[in-house]
C-alpha cells in the first residue's frame, strides 16, 4: 500500500504537498539523535487495563495542538500501544504531517498517572489493522476501525504530583 503525506523533503530541503511515507524504521533516519525505545513496565500496562478513556495529544506540522479522547487503546509489547481510529479527523490529519503523539494514562482505578510519548503511523491494511479491526467490532458491534495508529513508545513520564512529578521513567 502506498501512503502519502504532506512533508519536508530533506534532500531537496523544502516542504513539499505530497511524500511517500517511509517505512517506519526510516523516521528516524532524519533525526538529529538516535531514538531509544523506551519500555513499559508491568505497572504501566497494567494501568492500560484500569482506563477506560485515554486523552492522546497531537500536533500539526505548523505545532497546532489537538486533545482527543481514545477509547480503543490498546499495548502489544511492552514498547508498542495500538489505537483504534473509529472518528478521527484532526489526529489523523496531525499524524501525517508530524509522526509524534503523547498518551495520558490515568483514571479511577489506575494507580499511577503516566505520561507516554512515541512516535505513530498509520495502518489502513494488512495483518495488524485486520486484528484491531475485529477487536474494535468485537467490543463495540456495529462500529467500524478506519485505521490503525501503531505507537512505537520513546518516553515514558511520571504524572503523579509530588517531588517525582515530571520525571522521566524511561
Amino acid at each position: 500500500m502506498d501512503c502519502w503525506s504532506p512533508g519536508y523533503d530533506s534532500e531537496q530541503g523544502f516542504w513539499i504537498d505530497r511524500i511517500p511515507i517511509p517505512p517506519f524504521r526510516s523516521f528516524y533516519r532524519n533525526r538529529q539523535q538516535p531514538v531509544c525505545m523506551a519500555q513499559m513496565s508491568p505497572e504501566i500496562m497494567e494501568a492500560f487495563r484500569s482506563c477506560r478513556i485515554f486523552p492522546l495529544a497531537t500536533a500539526s506540522g505548523n505545532g497546532e495542538p489537538n486533545v482527543a479522547p481514545m477509547g480503543a487503546v490498546y499495548p502489544r509489547d511492552n514498547e508498542t500501544i495500538w489505537i483504534g481510529n473509529q472518528f478521527m479527523k484532526t489526529t489523523i490529519s496531525n499524524v501525517m504531517e508530524n509522526p509524534r503523539a503523547c498518551l495520558y494514562v490515568w483514571g479511577p482505578g489506575v494507580r499511577g498517572c503516566y505520561k507516554i510519548k512515541g512516535d505513530v503511523r498509520i495502518e489502513t491494511e494488512g495483518k495488524n489493522y485486520e486484528t484491531m479491526r475485529r477487536e474494535v467490532a468485537k467490543v463495540k458491534p456495529g462500529l467500524f476501525c478506519r485505521s490503525l495508529l501503531v505507537m512505537k513508545v520513546t518516553e515514558i513520564y511520571e504524572c503523579l504530583p509530588g517531588d517525582h512529578a515530571g520525571d522521566r521513567l524511561a
